[in-house]
């Protein structure tokens, strides 16, 4: 996954969120959900999908976005 996935949401003509605050916000959120998806593949199915590795970078992404926000 890459820094552009992570803004993409799914719209071919999508504009970019102007506001830097709303912008990290759907970055966060979309973190969030990966990284759901990702538990669930390692913990339920035992079939994970990422290495470790990746799925902490993902996790330390999340915690700065949310250290940066704490009213998250």
């Amino acid at each position: 996954m890459t820094t552009l996935d992570l803004f993409a949401d799914g719209e071919p003509n999508a504009k970019p969120l102007s506001d830097p605050a709303a912008a990290e916000l759907q970055v966060a959120q979309r973190l969030r959900q990966q990284l759901h998806h990702y538990a669930h593949q390692y913990y339920v199915l035992d079939a994970p999908s990422v290495p470790d590795a990746e799925y902490d970078r993902l996790f330390q992404q999340l915690q700065a976005l949310e250290a940066a926000h704490p009213d998250w």
